[in-house]
């Protein structure tokens, strides 16, 4: 039986229905959420959506009175992310030109591959996966280039001349599975749904909306070529079956791909993960005990599957650490 997911509020499925369904329906729900909605108050998380709205219901809102607002923020929203992509290409060619095995990821894939252009989903930094053995080498390259480093693990990039990088990594998938799903520098649908659906449905980003419509745009471009199957062994293999299945029902109700239904045993779900589901979907992620969850979470998963050998108050010390570090940096920076 697939699990209970909170349902969205009423206007953020408004806005969503408005921005990814066609003709009638589209024109509907835009009818609706305008009315239901004050523009000049639209939360943060709606605001993202509102480029892909005015492509996808500008045509039939005729002379509306938002419909010129909602094309100033469409172009603003083209011209962020093709500065972002200008700034980072260069980067791109040097890890190509190094011999790195690497990929863009997230929205910078979405972007380059799915959405209709660049107006329609923002991007105000480039997102890459790099292989770890060629870490060094891409670390090595982004200072050739005069992109500094903003975190002590490098994982922040910044050039003094505009432009934003991260790297990131596609956890808990091994180097060996990412490599397999990754073709000119560009993810597999398979490894991008993956990774829209689990950081969609976690302590960072739920509840979002723009992952919806992301996963949405990979369905549409490339839904034949994702690979259920090995979605629900991943799922299964590192105990994310509750936030796989939570992603999945949030999409249903807006594509019109046939999509699986997971039907996991929660029974059989490790109190960690149930604890960890809980605590994401209720929104309780700040308090204290939900932050020592969360790492104690993230220590289990990797003392499973990345084989390391550290103890927990070890493993504790070391994030610790990092987080002084990063807090450190972040306010010399901005002092």
């Amino acid at each position: 039986m697939p699990i209970s997911v909170p349902p969205l509020n009423h206007d953020q499925a408004l806005l969503l229905q408005a921005a990814l369904a066609t003709d009638d329906a589209a024109f509907e729900a835009w009818e609706s959420w305008v009315q239901a909605t004050d523009f000049e108050n639209v939360d943060d998380y709606s605001f993202l959506l509102l480029g892909l709205l005015y492509v996808n219901v500008g045509s039939l809102i005729e002379d509306h009175p938002l419909k010129g607002r909602l094309r100033g923020i469409h172009r603003q929203n083209w011209a962020k992310t093709q500065l972002t992509l200008q700034q980072c290409q260069p980067v791109f060619d040097a890890l190509t030109a190094a011999g790195c095995v690497w990929s863009t990821t997230q929205g910078t894939a979405l972007v380059q591959h799915y959405y209709p252009d660049a107006g329609t989903r923002r991007l105000d930094s480039a997102a890459i996966w790099v292989a770890p053995q060629h870490r060094e080498i891409a670390v090595n390259t982004l200072q050739a280039m005069g992109w500094q480093g903003t975190a002590p693990n490098k994982q922040h990039w910044q050039h003094p001349q505009g432009g934003r990088l991260e790297i990131q990594s596609v956890d808990p998938l091994p180097t060996s599975v990412v490599t397999t799903h990754i073709s000119d520098a560009k993810p597999s649908p398979t490894l991008l749904m993956w990774q829209v659906c689990i950081e969609g449905v976690s302590w960072r980003n739920y509840p979002r909306l723009i992952w919806i419509a992301d996963a949405v745009m990979i369905l549409r471009r490339s839904g034949d070529q994702i690979d259920w199957l090995q979605l629900e062994d991943w799922a299964r293999r590192y105990h994310l079956t509750l936030r796989l299945s939570a992603a999945v029902q949030h999409i249903r109700a807006y594509a019109a791909d046939d999509i699986p239904i997971f039907d996991f045993d929660r029974s059989a779900v490790p109190i960690l993960e149930r604890l960890e589901y809980a605590l994401i979907v209720e929104r309780r992620s700040e308090n204290i005990f939900a932050r020592f969850l969360r790492l104690y979470i993230r220590y289990w998963r990797e003392k499973n599957f990345k084989a390391r050998g550290w103890d927990f108050p070890h493993y504790f010390y070391e994030a610790w650490k990092q987080r002084s570090i990063s807090r450190q940096t972040r306010g010399q920076q901005n002092g």
